[in-house]
């Protein structure tokens, strides 16, 4: 359950397991993308949906690729089952993101 500060007086009446307090987020948020920047706009990009469409009309190259590649979906599959990252079951990460980024 997301809630404002103002109504954590009011907590304890609800039944709910976890509470998180949207502004304790928030700057959590912001201090996170401090120290490892692309934080904010990594949890932006999972919890909105995009149509990679942003952007496109731009002159800028990175406001074409930001826009293109934020319509990029999570989908979840065993990696033995995928077509395109099958080959790297049992590689090093580092070793499947080097090879696949060069496809």
């Amino acid at each position: 359950m997301l809630l404002n500060c103002c109504a954590l007086f009011n907590v304890r009446l609800l039944p709910t397991e976890h509470v998180v307090c949207e502004d304790e987020f928030k700057y959590a948020l912001l201090a996170n993308n401090c120290l490892c920047p692309g934080t904010s706009t990594l949890v932006t990009l999972l919890l909105h949906t995009s149509r990679g469409q942003e952007g496109q009309t731009s002159a800028e190259e990175w406001h074409r690729l930001y826009g293109k590649c934020s319509g990029n979906e999570i989908y979840h599959i065993r990696l033995g089952d995928s077509r395109f990252f099958g080959e790297y079951e049992g590689k090093s990460f580092t070793y499947a993101s080097f090879h696949s980024h060069r496809k």
